[in-house]
């Protein structure tokens, strides 16, 4: 056995193949924690009708620490909206352009996003072949969306 494998064995102490103690914290028992804490939080989350959704988390060998959110049912969009409409206007762009479809790059993204403390990189907008968000400059959303309206 490779000692990489034997130091992961030993952090999580077993009987009958059921983890009974972890001695310290490394990647598998944070990933055994986290499952447990998630399928905990989201039982709770459906009981005052909320979602639940699990942040990152960090860990060292003596301490491990998570990020969890609770949102009320159907909220997360709206308050994405909301600050889109609160912020737009210092970058240039109008509430309606929220959730609209834009060329960036060569791909094709959605608006889902403002974060106004990202000085370099304000917007978030999310691929629509991969679904994965990412984060762009103003004025690059500014021009794609110029040259959108200038085709239309």
């Amino acid at each position: 056995m490779r000692t990489d494998q034997k130091a992961k064995k030993d952090s999580l102490l077993q009987e009958d193949g059921v983890v009974t103690k972890i001695t310290q914290f490394d990647r598998p028992s944070c990933k055994l924690v986290r499952s447990e804490v998630d399928a905990a939080l989201k039982v709770i989350a459906e009981k005052f009708g909320l979602t639940y959704r699990g942040g990152a988390g960090s860990f060292a060998p003596d301490h491990f620490s998570l990020k969890s959110e609770f949102h009320v049912v159907g909220d997360c969009e709206s308050l994405a909206e909301k600050e889109w409409n609160q912020n737009c206007v210092w970058y240039d762009l109008k509430p309606e352009h929220f959730g609209t479809t834009v060329t960036v790059y060569g791909d094709t993204i959605k608006l889902v996003g403002i974060k106004p403390k990202a000085k370099k990189y304000p917007i978030i907008g999310q691929k629509i072949s991969s679904g994965k968000r990412y984060k762009y400059p103003a004025p690059v959303i500014q021009s794609a969306l110029t040259q959108q309206e200038d085709n239309q």
